[in-house]
């Protein structure tokens, strides 16, 4: 991994704690953003995954007032247990993690 790309993960990192309210404790074999009851992985991209956000932006759409939209992925073959639960930051920050600063 280039230096350049160790930087953007760290400021990613540290956006998101401070976003959360929460502290970055990253390093290897640690959690990136730790809470009393949140441990986060950061993980930046380039560009997004189009069919996700699209996921996303539709249970936006369609929530109702005071309804949290989320999308669940379901993978072929495995257990509903495994599927994966995606929100945009903002709902996330909004119903859990109570008061946050805004990166």
């Amino acid at each position: 991994m280039t230096d350049k790309r160790k930087r953007r993960g760290y400021e990613a990192e540290s956006a998101i704690a401070k976003y959360l309210g929460m502290e970055r404790i990253a390093g290897s074999g640690k959690r990136d953003v730790d809470g009393e009851w949140l441990c986060a992985e950061v993980k930046e991209r380039q560009t997004p995954v189009q069919w996700l956000l699209g996921v996303v932006e539709q249970a936006v759409r369609l929530a109702k007032p005071g309804q949290l939209p989320v999308g669940v992925i379901h993978f072929l073959g495995m257990y509903h247990d495994d599927d994966l639960v995606v929100m945009r930051l903002k709902d996330f920050a909004d119903w859990f993690a109570g008061e946050k600063e805004k990166a």
